[in-house]
């Protein structure tokens, strides 16, 4: 870990999230405007990984609706008492009409390569509007190397919705979901990756008295992502946030 590195960690109080404050590893709220969500590694009985968002506002009158989100991302040790590596991302998240609403670890089996097993973050975004619903879920994924973490796996879109309604019953939505498998397949020795997508079109109708919801057939889809030797190269079309 690089001594800039250490010292922004160390102003922005990280280093002090490591302790008994996150003693059951369960999300946590500090002040209004930061979250710290911490998960123990099953992988690695020794190792927590520990995610903190701060928000930052666009400009001095903006307030607490408008600006991004920095995040701060370090694995520590078993006891939660030293940080073995760490990830600085300023306005990892921007918050907006569709704005950052909350963040989970995912400690999948992402084993890469022999020795390389990556964790993930999954951001979640939405607004508040009544007419016209929206949310999406990206998945980031990363590697601890040495004293460093590495995203390997930048903003893939995994979750969204999108719909229009009159808020009583008449509406319409547009879903898609997507899981991430590990290929047989290798490029540049990491894993090939493997996303499924699955479309759903939905439609809500008044039948009488009633609301009805008709959903669509599905459709489904498969897409292979591979390694460049730097990350995994994710199509415009499949790119989150």
């Amino acid at each position: 870990m690089t001594p800039k590195t250490l010292g922004r960690l160390a102003a922005l109080g990280l280093m002090a999230l490591t302790l008994p404050a996150l003693a059951d590893c369960e999300p946590s709220v500090v002040g209004e405007v930061s979250t710290v969500v911490c998960k123990a590694w099953p992988a690695f009985a020794d190792m927590n990984i520990v995610a903190t968002t701060t928000f930052r506002p666009a400009d001095a009158h903006s307030g607490n609706d408008v600006g991004d989100y920095d995040l701060y991302l370090t694995v520590t040790d078993g006891a939660r008492t030293r940080s073995l590596a760490a990830y600085i991302q300023d306005r990892a998240y921007p918050a907006d009409s569709i704005a950052f609403r909350n963040l989970t670890i995912d400690t999948a089996r992402y084993n890469l390569s022999p020795g390389n097993r990556a964790f993930g973050l999954r951001a979640m975004a939405a607004n508040e509007s009544g007419n016209s619903p929206f949310r999406k879920t990206e998945l980031t994924l990363y590697l601890k190397e040495g004293s460093v973490i590495r995203p390997v796996l930048q903003r893939l879109n995994v979750e969204l919705y999108r719909g229009e309604t009159d808020t009583d019953c008449v509406g319409k939505g547009d879903s898609l979901q997507r899981t991430v498998e590990l290929a047989n397949t290798r490029s540049h020795g990491y894993a090939d990756l493997i996303v499924k997508t699955r479309r759903t079109h939905t439609h809500d109708v008044r039948v009488g008295e009633a609301c009805e919801v008709r959903v669509d057939k599905p459709v489904e889809s498969l897409t292979t992502l591979r390694y460049d030797g730097k990350q995994y190269f994710i199509p415009k079309d499949l790119k989150g946030f």
